[in-house]
């Protein structure tokens, strides 16, 4: 049975799985933070320190050497204060050391009156004066490439429905059915859905179309060869029907040939 508009019945689909190999995946890691090492070198190094009135008069009695010790660890934390400066400027600073072959002091009289001294400096050299300390730098790392595991997708069935339809008023021009190649008894039945369309004319025919099969190739140019089909020596046809705009309500026609069709329209 052929129809032509209706209510078809749904159709369920039921897609086969696949195995899915998603692309790699190229991920850039966070920078690193690595110390680097900084050497300083100064070469000899002069530190000069004052002396005030009393200081100095002392010394003029006693000589300098009880400031010299003074005047070493004032060397100290006047390298100590470089590193205090340079921890709140240069980042991730740390492990800071000083170093020094030697250190030399001498006592320089800038003010005297009659043997007395007013004003002293003590002059520290502190000879190959070295510092060196660490600091923090990011350092950017090697991208590293994911490969997401295979994965298996089955889809869901689902089921197609197409609306029903009641009129043939959207076919514009001939429908060409075509019978077929068998032999059939009873034929074909055409049912076409016209109830809520146009009453409009229309007309069915049958038509028969000899029938050819290749029987073999053209030696030269090696186009098929196609024989005419006959049975008993009657050429065989197979049946075509062609209908146009919907028939007249409740019509039906027949084929009365090898393949029979009939048609009716509710």
């Amino acid at each position: 049975m052929i129809n032509l508009g209706g209510d078809p019945p749904p159709l369920l689909f039921d897609p086969p799985s696949f195995s899915y190999t998603p692309p790699p995946i190229v991920v850039q890691q966070p920078p690193t933070l690595q110390f680097l090492t900084t050497n300083l070198n100064y070469g000899n190094w002069t530190f000069d320190f004052d002396l005030d009135f009393w200081n100095s008069l002392i010394s003029g009695f006693f000589g300098v050497s009880r400031f010299l010790d003074q005047a070493v660890a004032a060397v100290q934390a006047t390298i100590q204060g470089w590193f205090q400066s340079w921890s709140r400027n240069v980042p991730n600073f740390q492990n800071p050391t000083m170093a020094w072959d030697g250190i030399n002091a001498t006592a320089i009289t800038t003010s005297s009156f009659l043997g007395l001294v007013f004003h002293q400096e003590i002059r520290i050299v502190v000879t190959n004066l070295r510092v060196s300390y660490e600091r923090g730098v990011l350092v950017t790392t090697t991208p590293v490439t994911v490969q997401p595991p295979t994965v298996t997708i089955d889809p869901p069935p689902f089921l197609f429905k197409v609306p029903a339809s009641a009129t043939l008023e959207h076919i514009a021009g001939r429908v060409i059915i075509d019978g077929g190649n068998s032999v059939e008894t009873a034929g074909a039945t055409i049912v076409v859905h016209n109830g809520a369309g146009l009453a409009n004319a229309g007309l069915l025919t049958n038509r028969y179309l000899p029938r050819y099969e290749q029987t073999g190739e053209n030696p030269v140019t090696g186009a098929p060869i196609y024989t005419l089909q006959t049975s008993d020596g009657t050429p065989t046809r197979r049946p075509r029907a062609a209908a146009t705009t919907s028939p007249s309500p409740c019509s039906s026609s027949a084929v009365p040939r090898r393949r029979t069709t009939s048609a009716q329209v509710c």
